[in-house]
């Protein structure tokens, strides 16, 4: 599950990317990009919102604040972002569902953004939002990185976040975890170590089975400490493989049913080569 997460954005953030113009600058933002950490925080917010179904990447700025909202400057983050009036980017700061949760939606149907969020609630008991934890923010003040999509009315039930991509593949993974726990307890029974003694129908009393059971343990002991075993005659130790044929087929079978729901191949799930 880490794995299936992980891969698509450690993949997309992995060799960061550039902003060309014509200034012959190679790259007039590396500097900002590398202060503002902008492919971890952009790496985290993809991996949130795939596991939790959305995540947002706030943009703390230093804006000139209209007179009106300098006493409440909380309530300018409810504004739409203007962008001629940011003088810089503070910082960026990656929040999961559990911190930032969707408060209001676009109703206008004129809205190239209708059914989306409007407003953004910091939840007042987030540590990681700092001082800004318990303000509403715009939705073009943070960076929105969704789950799994879902039908506008699936996602206002689920209170206006989309789903984890987990939550549709979760059966496959159980699956081939299933695979994978038989495999465990068939290795520690490839070996059957099989005693024959003679004589065995004849036990009919108490004092009986507790020397066979004492000759079994002795037997066991020896085996243990020295791995040697010492028979009486009319028994016989030997060790049986089991047979697992058939094994690999299952194993094959979860493998490309976790392939065939995740879309991927099993090159990059699970690093094998193409073939």
């Amino acid at each position: 599950a880490k794995r299936i997460v992980n891969v698509v954005p450690s993949d997309a953030t992995r060799k960061g990317w550039r902003v060309l113009d014509d200034s012959g600058d190679a790259d007039r933002l590396e500097k900002e990009t590398k202060r503002l950490k902008v492919y971890d925080n952009v790496r985290r917010g993809l991996v949130w919102g795939r596991v939790y179904g959305a995540a947002i990447v706030l943009m703390v700025l230093d804006e000139d604040i209209p007179e009106a909202y300098r006493q409440n400057p909380g309530r300018w983050l409810e504004q739409p972002l203007d962008l001629s009036r940011v003088i810089r980017i503070r910082a960026l700061v990656p929040l999961e569902s559990m911190d930032a949760r969707p408060h209001d939606v676009e109703t206008d149907i004129r809205s190239p953004h209708f059914r989306e969020t409007r407003l953004w609630a910091i939840s007042a008991s987030s540590s990681a939002a700092g001082n800004l934890a318990g303000k509403l923010v715009h939705r073009s003040r943070v960076l929105h990185f969704p789950g799994e999509e879902l039908p506008p009315y699936l996602r206002q039930m689920n209170n206006g976040i989309d789903a984890s991509i987990l939550d549709g593949i979760w059966d496959q993974i159980r699956n081939k975890t299933s695979v994978d726990q038989s495999a465990a307890l068939l290795s520690q029974e490839l070996n059957v170590s099989a005693l024959t003694v003679s004589g065995l129908e004849g036990i009919s009393t108490e004092e009986q089975y507790a020397l066979f059971q004492a000759r079994v343990l002795a037997i066991a002991r020896s085996k243990s400490l020295c791995n040697a075993v010492v028979m009486a005659q009319g028994e016989l130790f030997e060790n049986k493989a089991a047979s697992v044929s058939g094994f690999k087929d299952l194993d094959d079978n979860a493998k490309q049913a976790l392939c065939a729901v995740t879309g991927m191949p099993s090159a990059i799930l699970y690093g094998e080569a193409p073939g």
